[in-house]
């Protein structure tokens, strides 16, 4: 095998396409809404949670949610909301998890040790909402979903809105090659379209990139850096984009406008609903995809008059949308469908309940752009996965990484191993305050190594932080440590992950590497080297590096910020105590400087030592191996005046410290214990 791999060019054909739209054409009509406004809803459910009592009987023929989360009474069904010709567009490029059941049984039986169900669930519940986009004729639904979650989980977390560019994540998901981050460890890593590509924004995208790109630290932006409504309704080229919109400073702007990290990406399986309702009963709204037919009247899944969808048969989900609400008692005939179809295979649940659907498609579409959706559409079981997306403010923190791409799935190969690492070289005096990794699996237990010190091997170093952690959901998680590491400057440090599963298997199923895309249009890019990343297999660690003839990278992180000046600053340790040399005591005199962090690393850092200004030389002075102090020797203490001296030290960090020490008395020569007139004649 070479960096073509053949086990990378399965995985990310399974990733990047199924199925995906052509453009269409869009009405003209731009709902963009920028505001963003979330409104609370509703009525006080179990639970002590502001619901909406949206439900079966609230979206009928006569009535329709409104961007407040509300009832209003409005004819849904009117004549010019209903032209066949208008189509919306899709672009959800996922799995097909029909044929591929391995990828989703683990997640069936995700509540096997998660704790006891949460009873206090009200049988409906709508998050608070927010108003509603339009992807317009681009593939982009999958940025919006994205986006949407993440909005509702700060959101619910802290009260504030937040208005997310979906562009941004759009464009450098499809072109993100070459733009160094910001400690430019990943430079050429990323993915990327042909250049020539003539349809920029039509290739669509899943929960993978997006977590992908957003987890690199390429996003979250702004939705005010890079407004979707700088798109004029035509395709794109890579040139034109650049030429006509994108702003100065591009590569900056790639990692520059991130205002939030990815802290959380927890998938579900469509199949626990329990667990979905949860999600969105604690957390927010959550992404997930479907196979739509885009058009404003109803269809053989889609009955207009109750905004109710139902896919009853095999198909692959083409189309990402967010889940913001649930109803278990939204009636199943409310899926008959349009009956003019006189269709025989058109088939109804077999039970009631439905999810409240925020589509991408503005508000023509539906009761002001949302929709229910039967719990059992077949294209949504089908789909793979619920992703609820979580975000926190940077707090000055860089990300060490070496994987700028999509990490795939390494299932049942050789990288199905006990543990994972990555080394890394700081880049300043730092502390670690966070790491990040993936679990394949849901209730996976995650062992988090932390090593300083290290030299070729993730734990030849000396162990400075364990911890472990019980993920619930899978996906891509985040931890911040109790307490900041320290680390210094181009020392190496290694962040090694252990996880085991519920039944004791200890696997790390996530690899990212180098592919060509080929008929996808996407081109996967890692530039890796050797001893960067390592898999652990029969006892000992093996570099995936050029191994077995891939070339792969661990998609393991540490996020990190400069540690604060006040704590490197070295101090002399002796207090207002100011050391004295008595020549007659004849002893040298030794400096203790400390500082608050490091300070094993201190007299590593020793450059030169002054006294009163005057450089000493090497004999002057003595460093203790091992110690923090440096000792003047007595043959050079006893060549200065009688009076008040000051030592000055210097470190390689532009840093420095100083003492003053006295000599009380200047040393005289030793006076011989007798002397005797020598005796001359006497005269």
């Amino acid at each position: 095998m070479n960096k073509d791999s053949r086990i990378i060019k399965i995985l990310i054909a399974l990733m990047l396409l199924i199925s995906i739209a052509s453009p269409f054409k869009v009405y003209a009509d731009d709902n963009e809404n920028a505001d963003e406004e979330y409104v609370e809803t509703g009525n006080s459910q179990p639970g002590d949670k502001e619901t909406d009592s949206v439900s079966e009987e609230s979206l009928n023929a006569e009535e329709n949610v409104s961007k407040e989360g509300t009832v209003t009474e409005e004819d849904n069904n009117t004549e010019e909301n209903s032209e066949d010709e208008i189509i919306f567009s899709t672009g959800y490029r996922g799995f097909d998890f029909i044929d591929t059941d391995k990828f989703i049984i683990h997640r069936r039986n995700l509540r096997k040790s998660g704790g006891n169900d949460d009873e206090s669930l009200p049988s409906a519940y709508t998050v608070p909402l927010s108003g509603i986009k339009d992807q317009r004729q681009y593939g982009t639904c999958w940025t919006f979903a994205t986006m949407a979650s993440a909005e509702s989980t700060y959101f619910d977390r802290t009260g504030r809105n937040l208005d997310l560019s979906e562009l941004h994540l759009a464009f450098y998901s499809y072109h993100n090659v070459g733009y160094p981050d910001p400690l430019e460890l990943i430079t050429n890593d990323g993915l990327a379209i042909p250049a020539e590509d003539k349809n920029l924004f039509q290739h669509g995208g899943n929960y993978y990139i997006s977590v992908g790109m957003l987890s690199s630290g390429i996003g979250f932006a702004y939705e005010d850096d890079l407004p979707y409504s700088l798109l004029d309704n035509e395709n794109y080229t890579l040139e034109r984009f650049e030429e006509e919109i994108m702003p100065e400073g591009e590569a900056e702007n790639c990692y520059g406008a991130t205002d939030y990290y990815l802290v959380n990406a927890d998938f579900y399986s469509p199949y626990d609903l329990q667990s979905i309702k949860e999600a969105l009963y604690h957390h927010g709204a959550a992404a997930m995809s479907y196979y739509a037919i885009g058009t404003i009247g109803s269809n053989k899944y889609y009955n207009a008059d109750k905004v109710a969808y139902y896919c009853y048969e095999k198909q692959v989900a083409n189309h990402a949308v967010t889940i913001v609400g649930y109803d278990d008692n939204f009636s199943r005939e409310n899926f008959v469908g349009d009956k003019s179809l006189d269709d025989p295979d058109v088939k109804l649940p077999e039970n009631d309940g439905a999810f409240l659907i925020k589509n991408s498609w503005g508000e023509v579409y539906g009761k002001d752009g949302y929709f229910w959706m039967s719990y059992e559409d077949v294209s949504f079981l089908n789909s793979g996965d619920v992703v609820q997306f979580y975000l926190e403010g940077t707090d000055d923190l860089h990300i060490y990484q070496y994987e700028g791409t999509v990490p795939f799935f390494a299932i049942n190969s050789k990288y199905s191993t006990d543990k994972l690492a990555n080394i890394f070289v700081a880049q300043n005096d730092e502390q670690i305050r966070r790491v990040g990794y993936w679990t394949y699996m849901s209730n996976v237990l995650n062992t988090i190594s932390i090593y300083r010190n290290v030299s070729d091997s993730p734990e030849s170093g000396t162990l400075i932080g364990s911890y472990t952690v019980n993920n619930k959901a899978a996906g891509y998680h985040t931890y911040d440590l109790e307490e900041a590491i320290d680390i210094g400057k181009d020392e190496k440090f290694a962040i090694v992950i252990m996880q085991e599963s519920l039944d004791g298997k200890k696997m790390v199923n996530f690899v990212s590497g180098t592919d060509i895309g080929g008929e996808y249009n996407f081109n996967a890019y890692d530039d890796v080297s050797e001893g960067q990343s390592f898999f652990w297999e029969d006892g000992q660690w093996y570099d995936l590096y050029g191994h077995d003839g891939d070339y792969l990278t661990a998609p393991v992180k540490a996020f990190c910020q400069n540690t604060p000046e006040e704590d490197m600053r070295y101090e002399y340790q002796g207090g207002s105590l100011v050391p004295e040399f008595d020549p007659d005591v004849s002893s040298p005199l030794s400096f203790c400087f400390k500082r608050k962090v490091l300070d094993d690393l201190s007299f590593k850092r020793f450059k030169c030592a002054y006294v009163d200004g005057k450089l000493l030389n090497g004999s002057d002075y003595f460093i203790e191996p091992g110690s923090l102090n440096i000792t003047l020797n007595q043959s050079y203490l006893e060549k200065l005046s009688v009076g008040t001296h000051n030592l000055k030290v210097e470190f390689t960090d532009g840093l420095s410290a100083a003492a003053d020490f006295k000599v009380l008395r200047k040393s005289e020569p030793p006076k011989p214990a007798s002397y005797q007139i020598p005796l001359t004649g006497i005269e």
